[in-house]
This record gives C-alpha cells, sequence and structure tokens, in this order.
C-alpha cells in the first residue's frame, strides 16, 4: 500500500501514459538519440512488455519529419543490458 501510494505521488514514478505522451511530442523528446533506454520499471506495479507497448505505439505517433530511428529498450533490475557502442 505504502509503495503504490508513492508511485501514485507527485514524487513517484512516471506512469506509462505519462511517459508515452513525453515520446510522442516533437517538443519535449527531439528523438535524436542513438538508443532510448527505459529504466526503473517497477516489478510490481507495471510490466515490461507493456511499457515497451506503450513506448512503441507512442514513437509510432510521431510526426514523419522527426521519426526516432534509434533503438527502444527496456532496461532489466536483474540482467544487464548488452554493451552499446556509442
Amino acid at each position: 500500500m505504502v509503495v503504490k501510494q508513492r508511485v501514485l505521488s507527485r514524487t513517484g514514478h512516471l506512469s506509462n501514459h505519462a511517459v508515452s505522451e513525453y515520446l510522442c511530442d516533437p517538443e519535449g523528446f527531439d528523438a535524436v538519440a542513438r538508443y532510448l533506454i527505459l529504466g526503473h520499471v517497477s516489478m510490481e506495479n507495471n510490466n515490461p512488455d507493456l511499457v515497451h507497448l506503450s513506448a512503441q505505439e507512442a514513437l509510432q505517433r510521431r510526426p514523419a519529419e522527426s521519426v526516432f530511428s534509434g533503438e527502444l529498450m527496456i532496461a532489466s533490475q536483474t540482467v544487464p543490458l548488452r554493451p552499446l557502442e556509442l
């Protein structure tokens, strides 16, 4: 109960919806990143597949002139990401 109250508060985690709104907005997210890594996904109150689907859908809503052509990744709390070429 305490965790859910913190998550839902103004200082808690971002909702999938809030992240999606940011990712689809070219005035918020400029889409020039090579990698887009979503992290700190709650293991108890969220689902990595849902996070990925939500972000993917938001990126597909972007205007044609500001398409994200990088790689979308979801960071795990238990498995390290592969090395990234910068």
